[in-house]
């Protein structure tokens, strides 16, 4: 595929290539991009081509049968983060890890995709996010 990042395992101070995953599944494995991403996240936000009263309900932290709730929406992972609504989802297959962060309050959405087995993006997807928004809790020490 033209254009193709690969993916890249980190074994002491080199660099190899990460087993390559070509099949396509529900998991997984879709090839994407950050322009696709960044339309996707706009189209999130302006009523198509999910309804806004579809996607809250998509963002809703799911209730278990015993009355808890689940940090887990209708394909979106429901969290808190410094005191904020934090919504999105991660992934990683093969060496490839993303997140895909939204702050719905504070019209923020955060996108990392990495080519590293050991990159974390939801903790740069974090860090990000401390740069742009005022949060009412304080920051931890980064691990």
């Amino acid at each position: 595929m033209a254009n193709r990042s690969g993916s890249y395992v980190l074994n002491g101070d080199k660099l190899t290539n990460a087993q390559s995953f070509r099949a396509l599944r529900p998991s997984g494995a879709f090839f994407s991009n950050l322009k696709d991403m960044v339309r996707f996240g706009i189209a999130l936000e302006s009523d198509g081509p999910i309804k806004k009263a579809t996607l809250d309900k998509m963002m809703a932290a799911f209730k278990l049968n015993d009355g808890t709730s689940a940090p887990y929406g209708l394909g979106f992972q429901v969290s808190r983060f410094r005191g904020k609504d934090r919504k999105g989802h991660g992934g990683s297959l093969s060496g490839f890890r993303s997140d895909f962060a939204m702050f719905p309050d504070d019209g923020l959405t955060i996108i990392v995709l990495a080519n590293l087995e050991s990159a974390n993006p939801a903790l740069i997807a974090n860090l990000i996010a401390d740069v742009y928004i005022d949060f009412p809790q304080p920051a931890t020490p980064v691990q």
